[in-house]
């Protein structure tokens, strides 16, 4: 006999100013793997719900861009409701930050395609050879022979 299903649902919200959270992630692990069973992402008002857990045992993660994730243990036998759950910002403090820019080796103007060779590295000439007085030489004639 196979267990009914139940869901799980719940709201998220910034741990400081009590916002909605949109467009976070709600994964259910199983409880010893890293393996993501089921998921959901959170709506405009910050509601998520998981439908479909047929195991009692689970591990949820919630991420969001810029926030600390959070880890819960589920131990549940049918429809839970969570209820509110806050996540706090986190930071990270970086020393120095370059934006470099690149040419794409190819660009589109209408229907025609550009491939931009120039900018291709392996379209770059070889370097040039060593000069010929560097490889070793044969001269032959007649009588002798020398390299």
């Amino acid at each position: 006999m196979q267990a009914q299903p139940f869901t799980i649902s719940g709201t998220l919200r910034d741990g400081q100013s009590g916002e909605a959270m949109p467009f976070a992630n709600c994964v259910l692990l199983h409880e010893n793997s890293t393996f993501a069973r089921l998921g959901a992402t959170t709506g405009l008002s910050g509601a998520f719900r998981i439908g479909q857990a047929t195991d009692t045992a689970y591990l949820l993660r919630i991420t969001a861009v810029g926030y600390e994730p959070h880890w819960q243990h589920l131990h549940l036998p049918q429809d839970t409701a969570l209820g509110t759950i806050s996540l706090f910002r986190s930071s990270t403090t970086l020393d120095e930050v370059a934006v470099t820019a690149e040419k794409p080796l190819y660009s589109a103007d209408g229907e025609k395609t550009f491939y931009h060779a120039e900018d291709d590295p392996a379209c770059r000439p070889a370097p040039p050879a060593p000069s010929s007085t560097s490889l070793p030489t044969a001269v032959c004639n007649s009588t002798s022979y020398s390299p």
